[in-house]
């Protein structure tokens, strides 16, 4: 119960500094900032994200969070039918949906950042496709949560890649506005954590067989 209130907090600070962006951005004044420096911890948060969905049994013990998976999982499911809408298979592997979208989603954040860095990319519709894309993201992880492999890999990526939009379109106007945003982002990710493990937890509590379960 303490869990499942403390990540209606998160969900709820989530939305609302996704609100509180929109408004600054509206209102703040421009300010320059070293965008270099931006650049490189948000990459930094990509490459840490990446990590941390390559390897979820680590980052979940690491956070101590539980996981649902064994130390044989690939991933952080058990072998489970249960849980086929959360995994794929790839040459013989099984891997966890929700965290390969983060993954690619980071890989392409990394480029994008990338190509703002040398200047072979700018819109000035990054901010507004990033505010949809973030929200669109964080309203089905969240709430909606449709049990559909396609997706849960868009909602995961498309949050990594709606916060790279959101950091691009921030230092092309409202560049001050940089460090609220990393701090956001970090949010964002660790309620998606928080919430997973919690969607987990509630799934396996759920089965008929929790007693006899060998993942347990």
């Amino acid at each position: 119960m303490k869990e499942s209130f403390n990540n209606q907090i998160l969900t709820l600070l989530s939305f609302a500094g996704l609100i509180f962006l929109i408004f600054f951005f509206q209102l703040a004044p421009s300010s320059g900032i070293n965008k270099q420096l931006v650049l490189f911890l948000f990459i930094l948060i990509c490459i840490l994200g990446m990590m941390a969905a390559a390897y979820p049994q680590r980052c979940l013990s690491f956070m101590k969070m539980k996981s649902s998976g064994d130390s044989k999982s690939t991933g952080h499911h058990p072998e489970c039918e249960i849980y086929q809408n959360h995994t794929f298979t790839l040459n013989g592997r099984k891997y966890c949906i929700g965290c390969s979208g983060l993954f690619c989603g980071a890989v392409v954040g990394i480029i994008l950042s990338a190509l703002y860095l040398v200047e072979m990319i700018n819109s000035p519709q990054f901010f507004s496709v990033g505010i949809m894309l973030v929200y669109l993201s964080l309203l089905q992880l969240s709430f909606l949560k449709l049990d559909n492999k396609v997706i849960k890999f868009s909602s995961n990526s498309g949050l990594v890649l709606g916060s790279t939009l959101l950091l691009l379109g921030i230092l092309e106007y409202k560049a001050n506005l940089a460090s609220y945003f990393l701090v956001l982002t970090c949010l964002w990710i660790y309620t998606r954590m928080t919430t997973s493990a919690e969607d987990h937890t509630r799934i396996c509590n759920a089965c008929p067989e929790t007693e006899s379960c060998p993942h347990k």
